[in-house]
């Protein structure tokens, strides 16, 4: 999971939780680690939930990248379904590259 929302990602453990056997539940909170980790965790995922807009933590951390970011790299090895979510309007029209991946194109 990409999101640096924690209503939204204590929510999401949640409802994991109550699946048996419990899956495993990775959170990253910036594009950059999430595409750092996928070696590892791409062959294990069965969801991957990406929250779109992220917000910078602090001044160092001037970009936390978005959840585009790890679709493009998605996009050449697609394992499971993909979640890309966002209130942002602006963002929702990058989505036609959403359903590509998906369609495994």
């Amino acid at each position: 999971m990409l999101d640096d929302n924690p209503a939204r990602v204590e929510a999401l453990g949640e409802c994991l939780s109550t699946l048996t056997p419990a899956p495993l539940f990775e959170i990253y909170q910036t594009a950059e680690r999430f595409i750092s980790g996928l070696p590892v965790t791409l062959p294990l995922a069965q969801l991957i939930s990406l929250e779109h807009d992220l917000i910078s933590k602090s001044e160092g951390d001037l970009h936390s990248g978005n959840g585009m970011e790890v679709a493009l790299e998605l996009e050449s090895a697609p394992a499971c379904s993909v979640i890309l979510h966002t209130v942002n309007q602006e963002a929702c029209r990058a989505w036609p590259l959403h359903y590509r991946i998906m369609a495994g194109r």
